[in-house]
């Protein structure tokens, strides 16, 4: 559980920095972008474990989200996902490998074939 602990607050501190800094930026620029954090990311906050899920892929690469996860991540629109903060920042090519397991994941659990979480497809 230690382990969690570290990525846990840092999390917890990237959700407050972004929050109280999105207001200022949407004030500073008409070009800012359109949802605020909380409505970018609702849908991952309501899935109790989906932060760390994501976070955990996007710091390290591996660990893909289990089902329920993906279908959150997949209603974050891509340019929600450049406000996410990671250590080193998010590779572009981490947001198109979440979203393209995501999507196959989601389409083969309807057929029942998905693969396992963690798994590449």
């Amino acid at each position: 559980m230690a382990s969690y602990q570290l990525p846990a607050i840092l999390l917890i501190l990237a959700v407050l920095t972004a929050a109280s800094v999105a207001p200022v930026a949407q004030a500073q620029s008409a070009n800012a972008h359109p949802a605020g954090f909380s409505e970018c990311f609702s849908a991952l906050w309501d899935k109790t474990g989906c932060w760390q899920e994501v976070y955990n892929f996007y710091t390290t690469g591996k660990n893909l989200p289990g089902l329920d996860c993906c279908k959150a991540s997949l209603e974050v629109g891509a340019q929600c996902w450049l406000t996410f903060w990671v250590p080193g920042g998010l590779s572009p090519a981490l947001i198109s490998q979440l979203k393209s397991y995501c999507t196959a994941f989601v389409a083969r659990s309807g057929s029942g074939s998905a693969p396992a979480p963690g798994m590449s497809v």
